[in-house]
């Protein structure tokens, strides 16, 4: 997307959606333990989605109504998607900072939930 740039601002909310969408099953993938919380994957790819698709809208009105800023346009994908990316990430990712993830011993056997453990893991 950067390297060819959205011809439109419709075009770049469609990509700003794809991106979010290939997000959401990276998060998915990654997630930490075997159990599947689709509330939080869902809730998470929705205000991702909605952060990265309203700035893309949002500076597509900036750059129409000020032509001088025209040659800005180019960044407006990158800092849309660093910006829901951080989103992404806090939103997937709090459950695990407050409430903390499963901790083991060497011998597998669980010790209990760590909150400092998960934010430690979520700044890797």
């Amino acid at each position: 997307m950067l390297i060819h740039g959205p011809t439109s601002t419709w075009a770049a909310v469609f990509w700003q959606w794809a991106n979010q969408s290939n997000n959401v099953v990276c998060n998915y993938v990654n997630r930490s333990g075997a159990s599947v919380e689709w509330n939080g994957i869902l809730q998470s790819y929705v205000l991702a989605t909605s952060v990265s698709c309203g700035l893309a809208l949002a500076a597509g009105k900036i750059l129409e109504r000020n032509p001088r800023l025209k040659r800005l346009g180019i960044i407006v994908p990158y800092f849309a998607v660093i910006s829901a990316s951080t989103a992404n990430m806090f939103f997937s990712r709090m459950k695990e900072w407050t409430a903390g993830v499963p901790v083991f011993d060497h011998d597998g056997v669980e010790r209990g939930l760590s909150a400092r453990a998960g934010l430690e893991g979520g700044g890797r």
